[in-house]
């Protein structure tokens, strides 16, 4: 299971940001994907981190992320 600080590093990445920007609202795993509600520069993002677990090997995929609301798919502009 990624840790909080797993969650920030690779979710900061994707948004464009610090990871010490971002702060993790809730956190989820199902299968090999962990689901994470994260919030940076006062806005509230949904992400799917793919891997990160035993199954996994802990290698993951880059973070596919999108603002609250918003349908989640590798195309979703979220800034």
């Amino acid at each position: 299971m990624l840790s909080d600080d797993d969650v920030k590093t690779k979710t900061a990445g994707t948004l464009g940001v610090q990871p010490s920007e971002v702060v993790v609202v809730n956190k989820r795993v199902d299968g090999t994907n962990t689901y994470v509600a994260v919030k940076a520069n006062g806005n509230e993002f949904n992400c799917v981190i793919n891997g990160g677990n035993l199954l996994s090997f802990g290698m993951t995929n880059p973070p596919t992320c999108a603002k609250k609301g918003m349908p989640l798919n590798s195309s979703s502009p979220f800034k």
